[in-house]
């Protein structure tokens, strides 16, 4: 997964979590309209399993966004360790050029 990808999962993931908080504000909606009488106890209550699938399957895809970007995260891991493993290595071998001094620049 290269960087781009990465970022977008995550603002995905962002997005996702925030749609979750919805839960709440459904649930007091059929409460609310229970209780003036715009709903009957069946229709609640149908509105509230409708809910529960809807949220079931939210939750769902956002926990493989989740995944997603943790297996995102441990590849940039992996690629980042490689490579300072990889630097490490080079410095003690005497592979790495090493930089030489800066002369002054006649003015």
């Amino acid at each position: 997964m290269n960087d781009q990808e990465l970022v977008n999962v995550n603002f995905e993931l962002e997005q996702d979590i925030l749609k979750c908080w919805n839960v709440v504000d459904d649930i007091q909606e059929v409460l609310e309209d229970l209780e003036a009488g715009h709903l009957s106890q069946a229709e609640a209550v149908q509105a509230l399993q409708s809910f529960a699938n809807v949220y079931q399957n939210r939750f769902d895809r956002t926990f493989r966004r989740y995944e997603t970007v943790c297996r995102g995260l441990h590849e940039l891991r992996q690629t980042v360790k490689g490579f300072e493993f990889a630097q490490h290595t080079q410095e003690k071998s005497g592979k790495k050029s090493k930089s030489k001094k800066a002369k002054p620049v006649d003015q």
